[in-house]
């Protein structure tokens, strides 16, 4: 048996002994023909970095609130799908493609329904179901985003585009000429909500918004993916908004405003002119862990191996062991999740043990480091640590 090793990341050698586990210094033995192998591992810390998340334990507090006064709403006269047309009081869309993976509260989403009323929910699959057309309270496991809620209306219909290119796409979903409550109005801005494929950020954008009624109404504007004090929030409007993480929803009074000539704007939401719209925007935590250590391999056989590495995180979900047969990871991709038994503390080991190896095939296998509060772009890499190409023959 030939070995050809070369470390990058863990300052050690390691030599794989044959089907027992590695040894500092010695080379590997073979007791008989059968066994004998040549293997090639090299391990490559890799410095890019993109984030995952995983699909439990997620609450509402791990999103940053933050708002803007300085903000411009996107133009979308033209490359834009059309939901809605026309004048729309409590009518749903169907339901349309986000046109990327969008993590919520961790959970993967690829679809989204919305209504002429201020109201949007994602959806896991076009199966919906359709959001409908008036959604003012928390549903239990209901995903419900609200730049507005309320009976409310459009009166030149909806529409939304995916701007950018991956991994850096953003939906915007625009209801075009909104205003609160439902008497049309003929001088109504736009309102939008934008969700950022890389960052899982979500943005509420303001543009002349005007209560169309004579009459002083309450609103709420929430996020949400369920009914509890951990998986919903909401703001309160004003000069410096506050957003409070709680299962009951601040009710804003908005005051009486005039018809068909929308008047005044609503206080600290309306605004004249670009470069001074509200932003209300959400950003997951995105704190980066710190790579495992000690990586070393045991069981090593022509048809099995075991990583074995060392817990270095105090904030994993876990650890997703990737192997394939191309440094592309798109065949025979085989994939083994090692949760977490130890969040909070370093020090632990974990193992994942692979079989089904067959000799004369090259393997490439890649260990990540899965974050618990992230919640953005699919358990792809949070960070992608350690590269591990083997070839047997």
């Amino acid at each position: 048996m030939n070995v050809n090793y070369n470390s990058l990341s863990t300052g050690r050698d390691t030599l794989l002994k044959n089907g027992i586990g590695d040894t500092v210094g010695s080379p590997p033995i073979s007791s008989s023909k059968a066994m004998r192998k040549s293997w090639l591992v090299m391990f490559v810390l890799l410095l890019s970095m993109t984030f995952g998340q995983l699909a439990s334990a997620q609450s509402i507090v791990n999103y940053a609130f933050s708002s803007s006064t300085t903000g411009s709403l996107d133009d979308l006269s033209s490359g834009a799908t059309t939901m809605l047309t026309g004048a729309n009081d409590d009518v749903a869309t169907a339901v349309f493609p986000i046109g990327f993976d969008f993590w919520f509260m961790g959970v993967k989403y690829t679809h989204f329904s919305a209504n002429s009323n201020g109201q949007f929910r994602f959806h896991a699959s076009a199966a919906g179901p359709a959001i409908g057309s008036n959604v003012s309270t928390l549903g239990a496991n209901a995903v419900t985003l609200a730049p507005m809620s309320g009976d409310n209306e459009v009166n030149n219909g909806m529409r939304f585009r995916v701007d950018g290119t991956a991994p850096n796409r953003k939906l915007i979903i625009e209801w075009n000429q909104f205003y609160v409550n439902f008497v049309n109005l003929t001088n109504a801005g736009n309102m939008q909500a934008w969700l950022s494929e890389t960052t899982g950020k979500i943005d509420f954008v303001y543009g002349e918004i005007f209560n169309s009624s004579t009459s002083s109404q309450t609103r709420s504007i929430f996020i949400s993916s369920s009914n509890t004090a951990t998986t919903a929030g909401s703001i309160t409007i004003g000069a410096v908004p506050v957003w409070t993480p709680s299962a009951t929803l601040t009710v804003n009074t908005i005051a009486a405003g005039a018809n068909p000539v929308g008047a005044p704007l609503v206080a600290n939401l309306g605004s004249a002119a670009q470069g001074s719209r509200v932003v209300y925007s959400w950003t997951p935590n995105s704190v980066a862990p710190t790579d495992p250590t000690t990586l070393t391999f045991t069981a090593v056989t022509v048809s099995t191996t075991t990583p074995n590495w060392v817990d270095n995180s105090t904030d994993e979900a876990g650890f997703l062991v990737t192997r394939a047969l191309d440094a592309g990871f798109t065949t025979g991709v085989v994939t083994t999740f090692v949760p977490s038994t130890t969040v909070g503390t370093t020090g632990t080991a974990y193992t994942s043990a692979q079989t089904g190896l067959t000799a004369g095939n090259t393997y490439f296998y890649r260990v990540q480091l899965l974050l618990r509060l992230l919640e953005v772009p699919e358990l792809q890499v949070l960070k992608q640590l350690l590269l591990v190409l083997l070839t047997i023959g």
